[in-house]
């Protein structure tokens, strides 16, 4: 029995070493390896040198949109800032707050908030001017852009001679009266209709002078320039032969023996280089007045024979010309459509010259409310009640220029209903008298003999 549990012992024994043997081994095998694998890990990685994904640290890379929507903005703002600039030097403080308000940009941007702070600042320290009853018109007619064609001894060279000025010339009246701190203003711009109230108390609907508002050193001053056609006769005689609008830019064309070119080689083309390169001779971005008469074209165009080759395209010309001049300051006038002496002519074939000229002109350049006199006659110095003014009053005039008077500076007749101005002519035999005869007409604004083109005009009258 003994035997039995002895033997019974002995085989629990052998069980539990056998199993805590297999654990062992387990363990060993275990730990054996780990340790293999952490060697293996070292040996195949100890070429490879450690690195810092600096993105995930940072957060995600920046978006280049957004630097170039920056960019943009800025430069879209400084060119607002620029443009605005520009109008300020014309003296155009209230277009400048307008454009500038006008900007979708406006409110968010700190540097256009302030800049309409300070322009209504500025606005206020400028005197005001309101005299309105003595400014100087003057006429121009075309400017000979080649005076060898011009002034060539056939029979029109006494007519340009007398009548016209040579480019030269023109140049140097701009600048004379730039230097002498004129600045260019346009007719409704002196002039204005509003209710004004009476003694009795009643308030009557009147048109009084208008309020400028520019440095005390300035002198208001209009330009009015006489049938601005360019008409083919003139053209072979060293005259411009038409406006173009080319890359959005207005140019005249000149016609040659040697070819066609482009250029500022008439009255407005010259006037809109010297105002883009002085805008503070332009008051608001004045340009003055075009008296069109259109018998012979307009802009160079030739518009009698709708049938004619050519007639649908010179009509598109037009329109876009007049589009450009009257968004560059200019304004257009009824110069009557003969450009005779229409004063001499009855009521009816006034009227059917006024309707001849609506059906041309004023289909294709809009509406005016300015008549210039052709060859500047009408009914004199008195207060206009004929029979011809009551026709133009009838159909919404309400500025008037013509010839009165040119021995004074100016001559403004301001009524109820109206403005009108008497102009000073400015042409080769104005000059001419001046500098040779003692005139005194032009005296005021300059020596003709610092304008007179000898050169250019190889004899005198």
């Amino acid at each position: 029995m003994r035997n039995e549990r002895r033997r019974t012992r002995s085989g629990r024994e052998k069980i539990l070493f056998r199993r805590n043997l297999i654990i062992i081994a387990s363990l060993v095998i275990i730990v054996g390896l780990g340790i293999f694998f952490v060697i293996k890990t070292k040996q195949d990685h100890s070429d490879i040198t450690p690195t810092l994904d600096v993105s995930e640290l940072n957060g995600p890379e920046p978006d280049t949109t957004v630097f170039d929507t920056n960019a943009k903005r800025k430069q879209h703002v400084n060119e607002v800032i620029e443009q605005a600039n520009r109008m300020i030097m014309g003296y155009d403080y209230d277009g400048a707050i307008r454009l500038i308000k006008q900007d979708p940009d406006y409110k968010e941007t700190l540097e256009l908030l302030e800049l309409v702070e300070h322009l209504e600042m500025e606005k206020t320290s400028l005197p005001a001017w309101n005299n309105g009853t003595k400014v100087t018109l003057l006429a121009f007619n075309a400017i000979v852009h080649e005076s060898r064609f011009a002034f060539d001894g056939d029979d029109t060279a006494k007519k340009y001679n007398n009548n016209n000025l040579t480019e030269k010339e023109f140049r140097a009246i701009l600048q004379k009266l730039y230097d002498s701190n004129y600045i260019l203003v346009n007719m409704h711009q002196l002039s204005e209709e509003k209710d004004v109230k009476q003694a009795d108390g009643s308030v009557k609907r009147q048109r009084t002078k208008k309020t400028l508002f520019i440095p005390e050193n300035k002198t208001p001053i209009v330009f009015v320039q006489l049938d601005p056609n360019f008409v083919k006769s003139m053209r072979s005689d060293g005259f411009a032969s038409g406006l173009v609008i080319k890359k959005d830019t207005l140019t005249a064309r000149y016609d040659s023996e040697d070819g066609t070119t482009y250029g500022a080689f008439d009255y407005i083309t010259i006037l809109n280089e010297f105002i883009d390169e002085h805008p503070d001779f332009s008051y608001c971005n004045a340009h003055g007045v075009l008296a069109i008469s259109p018998s012979e074209g307009i802009f160079g165009y030739d518009i009698s024979d709708p049938s004619a080759d050519g007639y649908a395209n010179s009509i598109k010309q037009i329109q876009g010309i007049r589009d450009y001049l009257v968004g560059n300051g200019y304004e257009i006038a009824n110069g009557s459509y003969y450009n005779k002496t229409i004063y001499d002519f009855g009521i009816n074939d006034f009227k059917v010259d006024f309707l001849n000229w609506q059906k041309t002109a004023g289909v294709l350049l809009g509406d005016t409310d300015i008549y210039v006199w052709p060859n500047g006659k009408d009914s004199g110095w008195k207060l206009y009640s004929d029979d011809k003014y009551q026709y133009l009053k009838s159909k919404g005039y309400h500025f008037y220029c013509s010839l009165i008077n040119p021995q004074e500076p100016y001559w403004v007749q301001i009524s109820d209903t109206y403005y009108r101005m008497g102009w000073i002519d400015v042409t080769g035999a104005r000059l001419y008298n001046d500098m040779k005869n003692n005139k005194t007409i032009l005296k005021f604004l300059f020596d003709a003999s610092e304008i007179y083109d000898t050169a250019g005009r190889p004899f005198v009258y």
